[in-house]
């Protein structure tokens, strides 16, 4: 009976919603009181055993005996936990290249933001890139680096003082709010304390 209900309801891709369902059904048809976790184990019990008795008899003739019902039911649930293993291992599969995708979307559109976030050349130095020095002594100008990733570098800094910095500020600001109740909760005190000894 139970092995019929686990293969009509499939517990096994239902979750707990189905196991209790199964255990309703049952306690209904026999009279009795089964839980989810005894039903689990006989199930589990049952399966191991039909496994074993499956591989000494394959062992033993080379071929399939015929089963009993008790087997056939077995066997269907074996299928069963075999699908059902299929259908998770697929939709693990599927999550996978679904963060992936997301992953390397995230990374185009970073880069496509740092691209953009790169300083444009000020008009000073579009003239000092034109214009070719005639002496021979270094320019005292500042020297930009061409390399982005020095300037990618730069700015996430940038972007993780200013967040440092408003972490402080929160923090701080929250420590002022909290310190001014507890003066005006002491204040308080004080005085309900001062009524009372009058």
């Amino acid at each position: 009976m139970l092995l019929r209900e686990v293969i009509t309801l499939n517990p096994f891709a239902g979750g707990r919603a189905k196991w209790e369902e199964v255990v309703t059904n049952l306690n209904f048809c026999s009279h009795s009181s089964f839980n989810i976790k005894s039903c689990q184990a006989r199930v589990r019990t049952l399966k191991l055993a039909f496994q074993e008795k499956t591989m000494q008899s394959l062992k033993a003739s080379g071929t399939d005996e015929e089963l009993t019902e008790r087997e056939s039911l077995l066997q269907e649930l074996l299928y069963l936990l075999e699908e059902n293993a299929a259908t998770e291992n697929s939709e693990k599969e599927k999550k996978k290249r679904e963060e992936k995708e997301n992953v390397d979307k995230g990374l185009k559109v970073r880069e496509a933001a740092m691209l953009s976030q790169r300083r444009k050349p000020e008009p000073a130095d579009v003239e000092e890139t034109q214009q070719p020095s005639t002496s021979t002594q270094p320019s005292t100008g500042k020297r930009r680096h061409s390399d982005p990733s020095f300037e990618e570098y730069f700015e996430l800094r940038r972007r993780q003082q200013e967040l440092e910095t408003q972490r402080f500020q929160h923090e701080t600001q929250r420590l002022e709010q909290e310190r001014a109740r507890d003066e005006k909760m002491f204040a308080m005190l004080a005085k309900l304390i001062e009524k009372n000894k009058n």
